[in-house]
């Protein structure tokens, strides 16, 4: 740490500790666009026509400059312009915005004539520019005294040599200037936004030093640079400089000040109403634990949207490393378990506030908990499908990383998403219910996901009615899916087609067989037939009247179709179900018959086109026009269809 630093840090600690007052010049507004002296000369001298810029001498000197255009032009014509440049609210604002925020100050003193500080602070503070208003306003959190006046009231405003003269001949008795000498006497005073332009200041500071009754509180000006000769006469005057900006030292106080609020408030440091009014500006709900003896802030979280968490944690136990990198930068590990002997330094921080440093630290169990957890329902609108009662759990707990948990009927998956340069990484995990599932369900589960993949759009509707929508297009994951969609979407039609209810089915314990069977059925239901390249053909032996069948085969004509159709009824047994398709029909074309032995009653007969095709009597028989049939018929058979 530098030494600027160091010295920041003394002052930041002395802001915990002790009142102190700011006194703030106009180099805290120049970055919102508001004139320097030096540019404000400028604008007062182009608003002249060129006759009347003649009249006047370009000064360098602020108050001389004014008081001849007053002189010359009139003091409405001067107060107007002003107005023009520093009655405007700027599009930036944000250090004013967050030095408001910052509820330890009970008084602020301030040079400038525009409004920035009072809109940064709202409703806590209350502007005094006269002595009407020391008596007329209410008592405030933070008092804001313009000694330099404001711009909506003209005959407030300190500019030129005659105003700052009628300023500093004021009587001590004055109720303004004497509520401002009461506020630097009793506090310390840091000086901000005073640099090389403000020619005028000076003569506050020597009228502050000649009225200052406690001459042992401390005076610092923080200012990146200054004059060397300004700085010897700031120091005579007992002033610590500290180079440092504006933007730079509201945010380190603000750093240390959510580092420290917590244990401030409970040892009694700070005020329990100062701590609530700060940590409730950053948009945060408080939960606090009054007694008689001690004040305990149990919990924080912001008023709106997600609250960032963060653990710092400096440690050299390697087995603690491997822990922490698994919790922070993935959702593997969702507890973790830590002891004080395991670190070298610790803290806990919600928002920016630290909760928790290693010496109010026991043995530390965090979890990541769900930022949504409940039952919703996932519906792809342009397909009019729904999924209902899937349990969704969402993690965003780690910055730039989401992890979206879904669980329906026993089957669970997994998104993590990950924004990388612009785009967002998706690694996706699934795992089968540890119970088969029923069909139907199984099939609706396959179908979302392949319809989320392929890049339909999708709709999460939570319990509240609240809509959340997204596309994912992962061509990998989308075709695996449509294989186990298709295959349980085969299955339905099975299940359809047969009046049958399959016993649950678990992928993973389906068999080759199984498959088979299925792929079978389906040709069957999509087609009337089933066909296979087969190149031995079929072999035919002790069928039942077979001498028949062997003895039509010696008179085939050659180039047609011959069916061989069974007399019994066949079935198939497939998922605890046994499926009745009746009489079996074989097709050849042209078969060759290079086994025909008529004592063995065994032949061969191999198609021309090495094709066997089955057909079923439930899907309907073949009826090939010019079809040889040969049927071993049976007292109870139909007659042979040609």
């Amino acid at each position: 740490m530098s030494i600027d630093n160091l010295e920041l840090a003394e002052v930041f600690d002395l802001i915990r500790k002790e009142p102190v007052c700011l006194f703030i010049g106009s180099g805290f507004s120049l970055y919102t666009g508001m004139p320097s002296a030096h540019r404000l000369i400028g604008l007062l001298h182009d608003s002249l026509s060129l006759q009347h810029q003649k009249k006047i001498t370009k000064s360098d000197d602020l108050r001389k400059y004014t008081q001849d255009f007053q002189t010359l032009f009139g003091r409405a014509k001067l107060i107007k312009i002003l107005q023009e440049h520093f009655d405007v609210k700027p599009e930036d604002t944000h250090i004013h915005d967050l030095f408001g925020k910052i509820a330890y100050f009970r008084s602020v003193i301030t040079t400038n004539y525009d409004r920035l500080i009072e809109d940064g602070f709202g409703e806590r503070a209350t502007v005094i520019v006269n002595n009407q208003q020391v008596f007329g306003t209410k008592r405030a959190k933070t008092r804001i005294l313009k000694v330099h006046g404001d711009i909506r009231d003209g005959k407030s405003i300190v500019i030129t040599t005659e105003d700052y003269s009628n300023q500093y001949n004021r009587l001590f008795k004055d109720p303004f200037w004497a509520t401002v000498i009461s506020e630097i006497s009793a506090q310390h005073i840091i000086f901000l936004g005073f640099g090389y332009e403000d020619e005028n200041i000076q003569a506050d500071f020597d009228y502050i030093e000649k009225k200052l009754k406690n001459k042992f509180k401390k005076r610092i000006l923080i200012s990146p640079g200054t004059d060397p000769i300004k700085l010897k006469r700031y120091r005579q005057l007992g002033m610590q400089h500290i180079p440092a900006t504006g933007e730079i030292f509201i945010n380190g106080l603000i750093k240390v000040l959510k580092a420290h609020v917590k244990s401030d408030m409970e040892d009694g440091i700070v005020e329990q109403q100062t701590a609530m009014d700060f940590i409730t500006a950053f948009d945060m709900e408080v939960n606090i634990k009054a007694t008689q003896n001690a004040t305990q802030l149990i919990d924080i979280k912001k008023s709106s949207g997600p609250t960032q968490h963060s653990l710092n944690i400096t440690t050299s136990d390697e087995e603690l490393k491997l822990a922490l990198e698994k919790f922070t930068t993935g959702y593997t590990l969702r507890e973790l378990q830590i002891l004080p002997e395991q670190l070298e330094s610790f803290a806990f921080l919600i928002e920016g506030f630290r909760i928790l440093d290693k010496a109010s630290l026991g043995m530390l169990n965090v979890s990541l908990h769900p930022k949504y957890e409940g039952m919703v329902r996932v519906r792809f609108p342009a397909k009019l499908f729904t999924l209902h009662k899937v349990n969704c759990r969402v993690f965003n707990n780690i910055p730039g990383k989401a992890r979206i948990e879904v669980e329906v009927t026993g089957f669970e998956a997994a998104f993590n998403l990950e924004i990388r340069e612009g785009h967002v990484e998706l690694n996706f995990t699934a795992r089968e219910p540890e119970f088969p599932m029923a069909v139907n369900k199984s099939y609706e589960v396959f179908r979302a996901f392949y319809l989320l993949f392929t890049g339909e759009l999708m709709e999460i509707v939570a319990k509240d009615g609240s809509v959340y929508q997204q596309r994912l297009t992962a061509q990998a994951q989308a075709a695996e899916f449509k294989k186990q969609m298709e295959f349980f979407h085969t299955l339905k039609k099975i299940e359809k087609s047969f009046a049958v209810k399959f016993d649950p089915v678990k992928i993973g314990d389906v068999t080759d067989d199984d498959r088979e069977k299925i792929e079978k059925l389906r040709a069957l239901m999509d087609h009337g037939y089933y066909a296979f390249k087969r190149d031995d053909g079929i072999i035919i032996e002790q069928m039942p009247d077979s001498k028949e069948v062997f003895e039509s085969f010696g008179n085939l004509v050659p180039g047609t179709y011959v069916s061989l159709v069974t007399k019994s009824h066949t079935s198939l047994d497939l998922f605890g179900k046994t499926l009745f398709m009746g009489n079996e029909q074989i097709t050849l074309r042209d078969p060759a018959v290079p086994v025909l032995d008529y004592e063995a009653l065994r032949m061969q007969l191999i198609p021309s086109d090495d094709i066997l095709i089955y057909h079923y009597k439930k899907f309907g028989l073949s009826k090939l026009k010019g079809a040889q049939s040969v049927w071993p018929l049976g007292e109870d058979d139909e007659e042979p269809l040609i």
